[in-house]
């Protein structure tokens, strides 16, 4: 198992796997300079014969103890050669380099989601706490247990996030993002959903963002939920790499046939806008007015916060 020094994990932002299994096995990352990568390697003296399959609960403790760690660090625990503490509390030392807490990092600003892989209800449950209280995206992996515990996960969230939602038109899975004209790869439909959201940059993962045509005045985003939902809030990121423009206004349609004007703005945040409650099985964002007329624009992630119906 390796990682690059630029991406420590996987691409996908699959940080949970590797920082559970490595905190349960017992091992060290360590670093092959002739390579340029990290190779997982058991601490001395660990017995690889040993029961090292915890129970789930033991992650979720795991995760909270990073989260605690990262948050009283600061988030710019020091990257190796950068030779800075600024952002630290003010220890007599930087903390020593962890390559795990380091891939939480990402987590712990909003930037990636956390995954987490639940099937008993106890652990989902720790999972949903554990992302309320760091404030960290989330999804759950497997869920097993989840119609057991189908009122407490009914509570208020982001209803429109899909890691794994496809460039197609119909997947049959949802939540689905489609657009009126198909984009692909890092500009597809489905970048606006995924859990990402670092939008100072374009192109490659993680700045991935729909990016519709800046001539296509018809640029549509759909946001299917596949299921009656209750959704109290929007919320928009837009793109802010130096090649974007940005929005004045849009329009979101609703599956009832109403409408809905957006007064937007020039900002690197997100963008927050109330439904009041609104019952809908789809919205969809388009008729845009931007800034330059011909200017580039990209969502790089829509959130709606609500409940299940």
């Amino acid at each position: 198992h390796y990682a690059t020094e630029d991406h420590p994990l996987t691409e996908d932002g699959n940080v949970w796997g590797i920082s559970a299994w490595l905190g349960r096995l017992g091992t060290d990352w360590v670093k092959n300079d002739e390579a340029g990568t990290y190779e997982v390697l058991p601490h001395e003296g660990f017995d690889s014969s040993s029961n090292w399959l915890n129970t789930q609960g033991s992650g979720t403790q795991l995760y909270h103890g990073e989260f605690l760690y990262i948050e009283q660090s600061g988030t710019g625990l020091m990257r190796k050669g950068e030779g800075t503490v600024e952002n630290l509390l003010p220890y007599a030392e930087a903390p020593a380099f962890d390559i795990k807490l380091e891939a939480m990092i990402p987590v712990i600003k909003g930037e990636i989601p956390l995954k987490a892989n639940v099937h008993r209800a106890d652990d989902i449950l720790t999972a949903v706490r554990i992302a309320k209280e760091f404030g960290v995206g989330l999804t759950l992996d497997h869920c097993t247990d989840g119609s057991l515990i189908a009122d407490e996960l009914a509570e208020e969230r982001n209803l429109a996030v899909n890691a794994y939602d496809l460039n197609a038109t119909d997947t049959g899975a949802f939540p689905h993002a489609s657009a009126a004209t198909n984009t692909s790869g890092t500009a597809a439909p489905h970048c606006a959903i995924d859990g990402f959201v670092s939008n100072k940059s374009s192109g490659a993962w993680p700045y991935q963002a729909w990016l519709p045509a800046a001539t296509d005045k018809n640029a549509a985003l759909t946001i299917d939920f596949g299921r009656e939902v209750v959704a109290n809030t929007l919320k928009i990121k837009m793109r802010a790499s130096s090649n974007d423009t940005h929005a004045i206004n849009a329009v979101v349609t609703f599956s009832d046939g109403s409408t809905m004007e957006l007064n937007m703005w020039d900002t690197a945040e997100f963008m927050t806008f109330d439904l009041g409650g609104k019952t809908i099985t789809k919205l969809t964002i388009g008729n845009f007015t931007k800034a330059v007329e011909n200017g580039a624009i990209a969502i790089t992630e829509v959130q709606v916060i609500g409940t299940e119906k």
